[in-house]
């Protein structure tokens, strides 16, 4: 699964913030070729392995939905889905 998927004409990106020794799992919305717009912080804890949290907000990416006015969407399922995997965790 790729880091970037394009949405129109805008781009999301899997992004990792280090922090206290942890690692949050965000994704970064652009214009496609541009500067970052909105960076949204995927729903879930804080990861001990980069790794790890870049997976997250790979699968984060790959489920959520950008408007054509660039607004990223979680829908219902990927909110279900998430609750699970941190419930899992």
């Amino acid at each position: 699964m790729s880091s970037i998927r394009h949405v129109g004409d805008y781009q999301l990106t899997a992004h990792v913030t280090p922090g206290e020794g942890q690692f949050s799992a965000e994704l970064l919305l652009s214009k496609s070729g541009g500067i970052t717009l909105q960076r949204y912080r995927v729903p879930g804890d804080a990861f001990a392995d980069r790794i790890a949290a870049h997976d997250h907000a790979r699968q984060w990416m790959a489920m959520c939905e950008v408007s054509s006015d660039g607004h990223v969407r979680f829908d219902a399922h990927c909110l279900d889905q998430g609750r699970l995997a941190v419930a899992a965790a």
